[in-house]
Parts: structure tokens; C-alpha cells; sequence
């Protein structure tokens, strides 16, 4: 196991290379390089226009991501994870080569290696959480910032270290996401909505998992969340009352 580090401002990935690494896997590693290099400059063109970056060199394009970062006057360095909207766990095969514009997780998972359901357990239980806190954060931000928003962070003191922030001279404590992570200046940059879940698995195994976990059955009997399957003749979505198919 090798360490890593990914800089989402610059999407480049710094591998930590360990002394005791087989020379053997020498190469793959290289390629394995090779391909997040490639990988880096295609998203970063991708995001580029979003935030106002137009350098046509690479390498110049490279930069100017990197001075935002380091740029204490930039209110949007970058936009994070704004606009998610879904999360997908299948092979990679399912959704090679489409368009996703950034908008969803992927985690590769092959069903046909999990007769017992454990890893899908493991991914519900942690990945799934994770995207749908991070979905409700960015929606409850947008929808009721004043209550759930963080307002304006140009005018935020830190509080107690890492109690929270006040804005301006109000004395109630901001949570949640300030309008910077969130609108562009003059309209909102985020869509809320409730994240989608996409499973690549038999219903029996998602159902006794629903049935096992009851943090996971919260999220999708009240519909924090829509949990979606790939089902074999096409997508259907989960409810307490049975399985209905999605129209696409």
C-alpha cells in the first residue's frame, strides 16, 4: 500500500514513493503516473471555464490554479464538491466514457464478488454516509441559509479555535456552507437536490442491508435520499413499498 495525496485545487496527485516497493511494480507505477498526469490536465481544462481560467497552455493553466490557492484575496479558490448530485457504486465499466460534468461520486464495486455482501455493506455504511452529508450539507446551505448557511465568510470570526465562526457583529454561530462555496456572485452555483444513490446489486442484498442498518434505513424510508438499483431491465428505485422502475 502506497500513501497519496490529491490536491483538488490542481488535481495533481503526489504519490509516496516507499523504499521496501518491489522494483517490480516499478512500472505500473509509472503508468499508473502517467495516466493521473493525463487525467489532471483534462479536468482541469474541464473546470477551468467555471472559474474564470482561460490560459490555453497547460503548463500556464497549471499555474494560475495553483496562485488561486495560495491567493488569501480569492474568496472561490475553487468549487469543491458543488453541485453534486449522485453516487455510484458498479464497475467502472458502467459508466466509462460519460459525460458526469463532475457532478458524481464513482466507487467501483463488482457485485458478483460480494455473494455475502459485506463489502456492500462497508460502502453504504461509510461512502454512502459521507456523500449523503456532504449532499444535505450543500443543500440545506442553499435552501435555508440562514439558518443552515454560514453567510458571507469575508465577514467571519473563528470562534473558540474550532467552536464555529460568527459573521459581522451578530453573535450567533454560523454552521454550514458561506454564500462563496455556493454562488458565483450573482446567482447560485449550486442545484439542490437530494442525492442519488445508484447500486449495481440484487435487491435481496440491498433490502438486508436497509433491514441490518438502521442509519441506512432512516436515510432511505424517509427520502433523505433516492436509492436506485441497476436492475436488469434498467434502473428502479427503492421505497418501503416495493421497487418501482425509473423512467430515463
Amino acid at each position: 500500500v502506497l500513501a497519496a495525496t490529491h490536491c483538488t485545487l490542481t488535481d495533481r496527485v503526489h504519490i509516496y514513493r516507499d523504499e521496501q516497493m518491489p522494483e517490480a511494480l516499478e512500472d505500473a507505477l509509472a503508468a499508473f503516473e502517467s495516466g493521473v498526469h493525463v487525467a489532471g490536465e483534462a479536468t482541469r481544462l474541464e473546470r477551468a471555464p467555471d472559474l474564470g481560467v482561460d490560459d490555453a497552455d497547460p503548463i500556464e493553466r497549471l499555474k494560475t490554479f495553483a496562485m488561486r490557492g495560495a491567493d488569501w484575496s480569492q474568496p472561490r479558490p475553487e468549487w469543491g464538491l458543488v453541485n453534486n448530485a449522485a453516487l455510484i457504486l458498479a464497475p467502472r465499466a458502467r459508466t466509462q466514457g460519460k459525460a458526469l460534468d463532475g457532478r458524481v461520486f464513482l466507487h467501483e464495486y463488482h457485485p458478483e464478488q460480494d455473494s455475502q455482501g459485506k463489502v456492500l455493506e462497508g460502502l453504504m455504511m461509510a461512502p454512502m454516509l459521507v456523500a449523503s452529508w456532504i449532499n444535505l450539507q450543500y443543500y440545506a446551505s442553499t435552501v435555508v441559509p440562514g439558518l443552515y448557511g454560514a453567510g458571507n465568510k469575508l465577514l467571519h470570526s473563528v470562534v473558540g479555535g474550532h467552536v464555529g465562526v460568527i459573521e459581522g457583529n451578530s453573535p450567533q454561530l454560523r454552521i454550514g456552507l458561506p454564500e462563496q462555496s455556493l454562488r458565483d456572485g450573482e446567482k447560485l452555483h449550486h442545484e439542490p437536490l437530494r442525492l442519488t444513490v445508484v447500486i449495481d446489486a440484487p435487491r435481496e442484498r440491498i433490502e438486508a442491508i436497509i433491514e441490518r442498518q438502521p442509519v441506512v434505513a432512516d436515510l432511505v424510508n424517509h427520502r433523505w435520499l433516492w436509492l436506485t438499483r441497476m436492475g436488469e431491465g434498467g434502473l428502479e428505485r427503492y421505497s418501503p413499498e416495493g421497487w418501482q422502475p425509473v423512467a430515463v
